[in-house]
């Protein structure tokens, strides 16, 4: 018996199967605790909301970070110089959301304001035109009423939804910055991570190798690296492909005299950060807008808008982004639908840079398997 157990497969397997039970146990108990796990969960994030703010503002200013600091001056004061490149990238954010908030949104709201305070008179004006052109093709009463019922039905639909959720919008991201003491912190967290990047860094690295076997931290390694180039080139190239499309929107509809061009650019910009289906997105629902305000607007904006796309898909978006994610045009659609499918909008956002993670380290495993085998990658034959 002794024997046995002193073997040293029957220890591993005595633990494995210990530590897999206690995994079980654990599991189901939080399943049937799942409502207490909730709400412990939710004040945990509150709690951690501070460094979350933190860590996102870092995620966006570290590229930037690293670009100032060549040209500051302290060069023999290493610490002093990236302290200041620190502050001057908080002073930027800060100047951003202040911008942001003080022209950006106070037009938005007043272009909705004006949007809602109008709409009974742009249905009746639509319902106008529907009667002109049908005079033209010689439609029926009854066509002509369906056609306006279904119309009417469907505006007054979505400005009913608007108007209920739009207020509900507006306040849970008002919330999400009114909580002033957590957004201070996140930037002085985040003031604190740009300037000790370096030393977290090696912090990090040193816990991994502690943790892990040698193998297992390179391969970590490779995937945290892969990840933080993945995300930084996809969000901050889709942020500034998104700001240059929707200041372009708001030129163009501009100087075309079109109405609502703030409210109008500033949906284009959001919804082109979604990859491959933003331009539809943003596209579509403009020009309804503008179709009972005045069809020949909408006309007019859908073919500006069509030329902006295409100066976007085939000039700045290359431009901006490349080649970063490494996918071709079916896995990013593939991407997006299945992101779509189990996370909504955000994983229609993520799912690209996510798969692209994926892909390549799949693409390496096969590549590391083929060279095992002596088969060449490129035409399939044996490796001499």
């Amino acid at each position: 018996m002794k024997k046995w157990l002193q073997d040293k497969t029957v220890q591993q397997n005595i633990i494995a199967l210990t530590v897999s039970g206690i995994i079980l146990i654990t599991f189901f108990y939080l399943l049937r605790e799942i409502n207490a796990v909730s709400a412990a969960l939710k004040n945990l994030l509150a709690i951690l909301s501070p460094f979350i703010w933190g860590l996102v503002f870092a995620f966006f200013l570290v590229p930037l970070a690293k670009r100032l600091e060549p040209h500051f001056p302290f060069k023999n004061r290493p610490q002093l110089r990236r302290t200041l490149v620190a502050i001057v990238c908080i002073l930027v954010l800060i100047l951003v959301i202040a911008l942001f908030f003080a022209i950006l949104i106070p037009q938005l709201i007043n272009s909705v304001g004006q949007l809602f305070n109008s709409w009974q008179g742009y249905l009746d004006g639509a319902a106008k035109w529907i009667n002109e052109i049908s005079g033209s093709f010689f439609l029926s009463d009854e066509i002509i009423n369906d056609i306006y019922a279904f119309s009417s039905g469907l505006f007054t639909k979505f400005f009913a939804w608007a108007e209920n959720y739009l207020p509900n919008i507006i306040a849970t991201t008002m919330a999400t910055f009114t909580g002033i003491g957590n957004f201070l912190i996140g930037m002085v967290v985040a003031l604190y991570i740009l300037i000790d990047r370096d030393h977290l860094k090696r912090e990090l690295t040193k816990l991994s190798m502690a943790l892990f076997s040698l193998k297992n931290h390179e391969r970590l390694a490779l995937i945290v690296r892969l990840s933080i180039d993945k995300f930084s080139n996809f969000f901050i190239g889709k942020i500034i492909d998104s700001v240059i499309i929707g200041v372009l929107t708001f030129i163009v509809m501009t100087i075309l005299g079109l109405d609502y061009s703030i409210l109008i650019s500033f949906i284009v910009g959001v919804t082109n950060i979604i990859p491959f289906f933003g331009p539809f997105i943003g596209a579509i629902p403009s020009i309804l807008l503008l179709l009972i305000i005045d069809p020949w607007q909408a006309l007019i904006f859908a073919i500006a808008i069509l030329v902006i796309q295409q100066l976007d898909g085939n000039v700045i978006g290359p431009m901006i982004l490349g080649d970063s994610m490494g996918l071709s045009s079916l896995w990013i659609l593939f991407a997006i639908i299945v992101g779509g499918a189990y996370m909504g909008v955000l994983g229609m956002i993520v799912g690209v840079p996510l798969f692209a993670i994926v892909y390549y380290l799949l693409r390496d495993f096969v590549n590391r398997r083929l060279n095992e085998k002596g088969i060449s990658y490129n035409d399939g034959k044996k490796a001499e």
